[in-house]
């Protein structure tokens, strides 16, 4: 659909992991199991590929997600990015990443940031349409 609409080249900006792949290893301390992730640039190589589309596909500069201004800050975003609502009943889950944020949080440009935190790597793929 994204070849027919267009008047004559399709651009997409992907990233190389999906967006949330820096909050994967908090999803999993918190709930349990491994977070499913959404599909990024390989998957979308791996489709235009087998559409028989040749594509180009050029990286651009890589960015760091901004730090947290403090741990607060760190759990009110987490419980956001993680589904977790801040009510009564979900008080076992809200302890529970409280403690994964002790243990996964360090200094980092006027901030906290995760340990294991990641530069994102955008793509741009282009093709002729």
């Amino acid at each position: 659909k994204l070849t027919e609409k267009s008047r004559r080249d399709v651009l997409v900006v992907v990233f190389e992991e999906p967006a949330m792949a820096n909050y994967f290893p908090l999803w999993n301390l918190v709930h349990g199991e491994p977070r499913i992730p959404l599909p990024c640039f390989k998957e979308l190589k791996d489709v235009l590929i087998e559409m028989g589309i040749e594509f180009e596909a050029d990286a651009l500069p890589e960015w760091q997600s901004r730090p947290f201004a403090d741990f607060e800050s760190a759990c009110e975003e987490s419980q956001a990015r993680l589904f977790i609502s801040p009510s009564p009943s979900n008080t076992e889950l809200t302890s529970r990443l409280r403690a994964a944020l002790e243990d996964s949080l360090e200094p980092a440009d006027d901030g906290l940031r995760f340990s294991w935190a990641k530069p994102h790597k955008p793509w741009l793929v282009r093709w002729k349409a």
